[in-house]
């Protein structure tokens, strides 16, 4: 489904890493625009019902993704992002929420890519990353695409991506 060029965050969460307390973390960011997916796996699937509400009367959708090991968790949720991005148009910004540090690998590969994505984490309450309320509040203007670079980076991993 695209957005069809409207701005909202999306919130991919790494739920085995952060549990109930880290959607706590986006609770105060959410918006009817935006979406959120929840990765899981089989023996942590509890979540309180109340938030679960919270959460589910806020956001236009809404999904939860169950895995059956934490590998897979990690994997998945990269390539749910990559298909994301690959799909959508340039007014969606991303957020991992997790307290994973791989998943800084995966925000340096799409930096390469000039794409955004943030991590927001409950380790500590220094999160820099906090979600656009631009993009969570619709009386706000549309934040403005990303203007072109003349430069391209090159990815040393891939090299033929980062073309244009």
């Amino acid at each position: 489904m695209d957005s069809g060029g409207t701005s909202f965050n999306y919130y991919l969460v790494d739920y085995d890493s952060v549990g109930q307390s880290g959607l706590n973390i986006i609770m105060e960011y959410l918006s009817g625009k935006d979406k959120v997916t929840i990765f899981y796996t089989t023996g942590k699937s509890t979540i309180d019902f109340a938030l679960f509400k919270k959460i589910h009367s806020s956001l236009s959708e809404i999904n939860f993704q169950e895995m059956d090991s934490t590998m897979s968790l990690k994997i998945f949720l990269a390539s749910y992002l990559a298909y994301d991005i690959m799909r959508t148009n340039s007014n969606v910004e991303y957020y991992i929420v997790s307290n994973n540090k791989e998943f800084e690998t995966l925000k340096k590969f799409w930096e390469v890519m000039e794409i955004d994505i943030k991590i927001l984490s409950n380790q500590d309450n220094t999160n820099t990353e906090k979600p656009n309320p631009e993009n969570s509040n619709s009386e706000k203007p549309k934040s403005q695409p990303k203007k072109e670079t003349k430069k391209t980076k090159k990815s040393s991993i891939f090299p033929h991506l980062g073309k244009k």
